[in-house]
């Protein structure tokens, strides 16, 4: 339906010429607050970062994660922007093991979220616009002897996978 035929869309006649000047294309994740505001910072990454190359199925699944993430943060009083690792380091136990989330998930499903939340917050830090990540990092060797950097709460229990998890 063309945007001429929707009363919500009234005023909005160029959201199309909007939406490409913004870099906005079809099939990018759009994340709303629950005052339906939209973060122009988030915005930014969802839709030119390195995030915008990510095959559609890991977008999808990496803007589930970080709602949920999101979600934990506001009942907490904070913004994404504002996370400090203690609310990473709560939202793992709820999410893998607290037995008041019947939708606990197991280590691999919790590895590809945190490697989505890194993503997000590695850029940011790099551009400045949060001053450091609440995924805390360390090190590890590799299984071919290599020393590289981890995420701390990354799950041991998981199975092999192409996950990045930084």
């Amino acid at each position: 339906m063309e945007a001429e035929h929707l009363p919500v869309l009234e005023g909005l006649e160029d959201l199309a010429e909007r939406e490409e000047r913004a870099g906005i294309h079809v099939g990018d994740p759009i994340l709303l607050s629950p005052d339906c505001r939209i973060d122009g910072v988030l915005s930014l990454y969802l839709c030119r970062s390195s995030f915008a190359r990510l095959a559609p199925e890991t977008k999808r699944n990496y803007a589930d994660d970080y709602c949920l993430f999101f979600d934990c943060l506001r009942a907490r009083g904070n913004a994404w922007n504002e996370a400090p690792p203690d609310d990473l380091w709560d939202f793992d136990d709820w999410r893998t093991r607290s037995p008041r989330n019947p939708r606990r998930v197991g280590g691999s499903r919790w590895n590809r979220g945190l490697a989505a939340l890194a993503r997000l917050h590695d850029w940011a830090v790099r551009r400045a616009y949060v001053a450091g990540n609440p995924v805390v990092t360390r090190s590890a060797v590799d299984r071919r002897g290599e020393v590289i950097t981890v995420s701390a709460a990354r799950a041991k229990n998981a199975r092999a996978s192409e996950v990045d998890l930084a």
